[in-house]
């Protein structure tokens, strides 16, 4: 199953991150993400090192014993068919900018002390990116931490 180093594709193609939702969970550390995506991909630790990488070097990353750089991360993700956002989080950029939107529906709800509203638009952020960081925290004043019913 030759594959070119330059390519930037895999064997299989260009994969979506919705198409790995199932095989590789938000959650998990980096090296269990590629190791998920590459035996998702059919390819062996060799296949996917190619000729850029050893396939020990590949098996160091999957296991958590080397932290790839961001060059390396970039071309794994590139070579496994998927987001670099992706790989480094398990969440696409298309899910971030969803929870985004909401977050910023849910600041509008609070700036109009509409707090039961908010806390739903959050659970819903939330639960649409289950088990990740969004990097940011949201503008909550001081008087939301009252009663959602208080007006």
């Amino acid at each position: 199953m030759g594959m070119r180093a330059d390519s930037g594709r895999s064997a299989v193609g260009r994969v979506t991150a919705r198409t790995h939702g199932a095989s590789a969970p938000r959650g998990l550390r980096l090296g269990e993400r590629v190791r998920q995506l590459r035996v998702s991909s059919n390819l062996t630790q060799s296949e996917l090192a190619g000729d850029r990488f050893s396939k020990e070097y590949i098996s160091q990353i999957e296991r958590g014993k080397t932290r790839p750089t961001n060059e390396t991360v970039a071309w794994l993700a590139a070579r496994l068919g998927v987001e670099l956002e992706f790989l480094q989080s398990g969440v696409s950029s298309e899910e971030r900018d969803r929870a985004e939107a909401i977050i910023a529906r849910a600041e509008a709800h609070i700036s109009r002390r509409e707090y039961g509203q908010a806390i739903g638009a959050f659970r819903e952020a939330a639960a649409s990116v289950a088990g990740f960081a969004l990097g940011r925290t949201p503008n909550v004043p001081r008087s939301a931490t009252r009663s959602s019913t208080m007006r």
